[in-house]
């Protein structure tokens, strides 16, 4: 055969081996797909036409049907990998697809997309239609209201703020004068503004309606006061006694309640008064119990500590009051368990009636045994596999290297255990019972709600239902090796 010859021999297997890599491609991602997907995703000819081109040349990505719900709701989808750009929706339509990393502010209206430009970070604000309507230095942009904050770094040097107002886009002053900051977070229409220095943490509250200033805290660091409506907590440390007092403070009419110990329950406060405890409720200003500190108040169920910091758990299963090591509930975040660590090294489970629902003896081979959530995990913590064990309250048994909750917007109800296969991690998505929702991820992101997750599966990225029916995805075409190590 003349070298001609081999060579047109040579170029028609290299073209056929591109074209069955594609196919091959679509196949592992269509059996990636949990059964009764309705993804539609196809290879097209123009993407067998590109790799017949030139086998050098990137393969485009393939896309399926948005079936997402048309709810109104922004999603974004960033690329898994480095600088390939992100995807926004809005409900079901993309309102902007290029470079950059995206996310949506809340409230559903506007977004924003961050760029490396230079040596600095870019941020470009749109509108729910994708309509560009502000670009400004700086990577994390804050909308709080109406107002478009870039201020500094918590964890950096405080800077002046640049403020627009989103309506109009004009820039705005705040308050007396411009200050610096670097954190704002904002409660029931107020604007907070926290300086922190060495010795010393500064915070500043601001009017949500025309950013003038309503009170001052020098000294003192804010933060939003979970469950506590029209309030706002105040922490000062005491570095020559070491201790710490909390106020919590109601900027509407100047309501405030000093020496806080602790929040025990939607709108309860308990508080030290004269060296006595006493748990108000804060709609009404009513003291609703005295005598204890209270960590958890309810009818059913009372936890509290002495002086001698001695924690007693009162609740029905119990036939009154028992001394424990700890116990704590999550009801802040919806958790319906209260975890009971109990004096001789065993677990307990409670809900919110003050039944027992979930319990284990202490196990000396283990490092730790806790409960979270309804669960009880035992914890190897010690670099053997797997490194947790999670107990159910209806008896089901799950094995993983770690887990965590999904976001704080779904505590309690949706987590994500991971486990490693070959070279890499994958995660399966859990409900709060146990029951494996998605198996195989290998990335995942934080839902807004408990509406669509976007995740990474086989050669896709894109956004699923909790049954593992994906809703839209994009084929991602930058690595040979998927997570199950299946190359191309």
């Amino acid at each position: 055969m003349s070298k001609d010859g081999q060579n047109k021999e040579f170029n028609h297997k290299l073209l056929l081996i591109a074209a069955l890599a594609i196919a091959f491609l679509s196949a592992c991602d269509s059996q990636s797909s949990p059964a009764g997907s309705q993804s539609s995703d196809t290879v097209s000819s123009s993407a067998v036409e590109s790799s017949e081109s030139s086998a050098q040349e990137q393969t485009p990505a393939v896309e399926a049907d948005s079936q997402l719900p048309d709810d109104g709701k922004l999603r974004v989808a960033d690329s898994p990998s480095e600088g390939s750009g992100t995807t926004v929706f809005c409900g079901s339509q993309i309102v902007y697809d290029g470079d950059g990393s995206a996310s949506a502010f809340e409230g559903n209206e506007y977004f924003y997309v961050r760029r490396i430009v230079g040596d600095e970070y870019r941020s470009t604000i749109y509108n729910r239609d994708g309509e560009q309507l502000l670009e400004v230095p700086g990577g994390y942009p804050q909308l709080i209201g109406k107002w478009l904050i870039f201020a500094g770094d918590i964890y950096g040097t405080a800077v002046e703020p640049t403020i627009y107002n989103i309506e109009t886009l004009e820039q705005v002053p705040l308050g007396d004068g411009v200050k610096e900051t670097q954190s704002f977070f904002e409660f029931d229409g107020y604007i907070c503004s926290v300086v922190f220095d060495t010795g010393a943490t500064d915070t500043t509250i601001y009017s949500g309606e025309d950013l003038s200033v309503v009170a001052e805290f020098p000294g003192y660091s804010g933060s939003s006061a979970y469950n506590i409506d029209g309030f706002v907590s105040m922490s000062k440390y005491d570095e020559e006694t070491g201790n710490s007092q909390t106020i919590y403070y109601s900027p509407s009419d100047g309501t405030a309640y000093e020496n806080v110990m602790n929040v025990c329950g939607k709108n309860l406060l308990t508080i030290q008064v004269d060296g006595d405890y006493q748990v108000c409720d804060v709609t009404t200003g009513e003291t609703v119990a005295e005598g204890k500190n209270y960590t958890y108040y309810s009818d059913a169920v009372k936890i509290w500590q002495d002086f001698g910091n001695n924690t007693f758990v009162d609740a029905p299963c119990y036939d009154g009051e028992k001394e424990v090591s700890y116990a704590w509930c999550n009801w802040s975040s919806g958790d319906p368990y209260i975890n009971v660590n109990c004096l001789d090294g065993s677990v307990e489970v409670l809900n919110l009636s003050g039944e027992l629902v979930n319990s284990c003896a202490a196990k000396e081979d283990k490092s730790l045994i806790y409960t979270n959530g309804g669960m009880i995990v035992e914890n190897q913590a010690d670099g053997i596999k797997p490194g947790v064990t999670l107990y159910f309250p209806d008896g089901k048994e799950k094995q993983f290297d770690c887990y965590n909750w999904l976001n704080t917007v779904l505590q309690d109800k949706l987590m994500v255990g991971s486990y490693q296969f070959g070279q890499k991690y994958l995660y399966d998505l859990l409900d709060i019972e146990g029951n494996i929702l998605i198996e195989g991820l290998s990335n995942y992101n934080y839902p807004q709600d408990d509406g669509p997750i976007y995740v990474s599966k086989g050669f896709s990225y894109g956004f699923m239902d909790t049954d593992g029916n994906w809703l839209w995805k994009r084929s991602i075409f930058d690595s040979a090796v998927d997570e199950s190590d299946s190359t191309y």
